[in-house]
C-alpha cells in the first residue's frame, strides 16, 4: 500500500522529461543511461518504476532533481485529487542517479509520464485497437502453444504495452513477445531492441503473460 504525503504545487508534465531537462540535455550529447530503467507490473495493479540515468557532472544537483521530481508527483496528484503517485527515493550511486516511483495503475504511469503504457486483457487491447488479429508473436514459453491473438483472447491473456527501452516485469508467466524482446533468464524482458540510449521507441512492444 502507498503512502503518499502532501506537498507543494508545481506543474511538471512527467519524470521522464524532467530528467531528460537536468541530466541528458547537460550532457551536450543527449545519451541515455546504459544502465536500463525498469517498471514491474504488480499482482495488485500498481506500477514500480525505477529510472536510472548517468549522474557524472560536478554540477548536477541530487536536491534539484528530488525536489522537481516530488513537485511533479504533488501536482499530479492534487490535479487528481488523490493520492496516484509516490517517489519513495531519489539517490545517487556511482555517479549513477536512480530514482524509485509507484504509480497506484498503469493508466497513472502513461498519464504522469506522457507514455504509451497499457496493462490488462489482451481482448480489450484488441477492441480499442492497440493489437490486431494479425499481430506477429513471438514464443518465449517453450510450454506455451504456437497461437494466434484470437487464440490468445479466447485464453484471457494479459498484455503489457509500451514505447520506452525499459525492463519490463509482469505478474505471471509470460509467453510472448513483440519481435525483438528478449526474455531473460531472470524473468524480466529487455524492451530495449538493443539500444537502450533511446527515450522511446519507434513503435509499441508487448508483453503478453497469463
Amino acid at each position: 500500500m502507498m503512502t503518499i504525503r502532501n506537498k507543494t504545487k508545481c506543474r511538471l508534465t512527467s519524470i521522464a522529461a524532467f530528467l531528460l531537462i537536468t541530466i541528458f540535455m547537460l550532457t551536450g550529447c543527449g545519451q541515455a543511461s546504459t544502465t536500463q530503467s525498469s517498471v514491474e507490473l504488480q499482482k495488485d495493479g500498481t506500477v514500480k518504476a525505477e529510472i536510472r540515468a548517468s549522474f557524472k557532472k560536478d554540477y548536477y544537483s541530487l536536491e534539484e532533481m528530488e525536489k522537481g521530481i516530488r513537485l511533479a508527483v504533488d501536482d499530479y496528484n492534487d490535479t487528481h485529487g488523490a493520492y496516484l503517485v509516490e517517489m519513495e527515493e531519489a539517490t545517487v550511486r556511482d555517479d549513477w542517479a536512480e530514482v524509485l516511483l509507484y504509480f497506484r495503475k498503469a493508466e497513472d504511469y502513461a498519464a504522469f509520464n506522457n507514455e504509451m503504457f497499457y496493462a490488462g486483457s489482451l481482448k480489450t487491447a484488441a477492441d480499442e485497437g492497440l493489437v490486431t488479429l494479425d499481430t506477429p508473436l513471438v514464443k518465449v514459453d517453450p510450454k506455451a502453444a504456437d497461437a494466434a491473438v484470437n487464440t490468445l483472447i479466447a485464453e484471457d491473456w494479459q498484455i503489457l504495452i509500451c514505447r520506452e527501452p525499459l525492463l519490463l516485469k509482469v505478474p505471471g508467466r509470460v509467453g510472448y513477445v513483440s519481435n525483438g524482446l528478449r526474455l531473460r533468464d531472470d524473468g524480466w524482458v529487455d524492451a530495449s531492441l538493443g539500444d537502450p540510449s533511446r527515450i522511446t521507441l519507434e513503435t509499441p512492444v508487448f508483453v503478453i503473460y497469463k
